[in-house]
């Protein structure tokens, strides 16, 4: 998928619309972060970084909103919270702005896995619940399983090994063998598992 969408982009930096740029560099750096196994580099970030300039260009709040997202995804995956933190504000402020659950769902998440890697319990705490409220009114199975196994990295912080054990086997019930799925948060609960 990679080499086509190579192939496509001198076409598309020539003649396309902001619109399918933004598209365009997402798809292309959501390719090489698969390549990579989820291991964001500083051009990964850097056309993350185009995509949400062509999308504020083409002035689509719901692109932009994504958009922004990404960025603050990508600066997450490589460590850098504190860059990642205003980034998944601003997404997921737009989200609620203009009403986009998906979004939200993904912004909160996000943002509670932020504040985990940083070991901000009361952060984490704070922002849970909404978190799994918000996958679970929207139906999105990889991110309940997400905030789930924010939970239980929560519970593993408090003490709750019964609670930990509880939520694991709860998550290990969902099929977790894409990429696309709950596949990437599995190292979250199965540290305290572990542990």
């Amino acid at each position: 998928a990679r080499a086509v969408l190579d192939r496509a982009r001198p076409i598309l930096e020539a003649h396309g619309t902001p619109a399918r740029k933004a598209a365009f560099y997402r798809i292309w750096t959501m390719q090489q972060l698969v390549r990579n196994r989820l291991r964001a580099t500083e051009e990964d970030i850097a056309a993350l970084r185009a995509a949400l300039a062509a999308a504020e260009q083409a002035g689509e709040e719901k692109d932009i909103g994504y958009a922004t997202y990404f960025v603050g995804w990508a600066l997450w995956l490589g460590g850098d919270l504190a860059g990642a933190t205003p980034e998944l504000a601003r997404a997921l402020a737009l989200a609620e702005r203009i009403g986009e659950k998906h979004l939200r769902s993904f912004a909160l998440l996000t943002r509670a896995l932020t504040a985990l890697r940083g070991h901000d319990t009361e952060r984490v705490r704070a922002l849970l619940p909404r978190a799994l409220a918000v996958a679970r009114s929207t139906a999105d199975g990889s991110r309940t399983a997400g905030s789930l196994a924010v939970a239980a990295w929560l519970a593993w912080q408090d003490g709750r090994t019964d609670e930990v054990l509880r939520l694991a086997a709860e998550i290990d019930q969902d099929e977790l063998s894409t990429i696309s799925s709950t596949a990437k948060y599995r190292w979250v609960y199965l540290f305290p598992v572990l542990a």
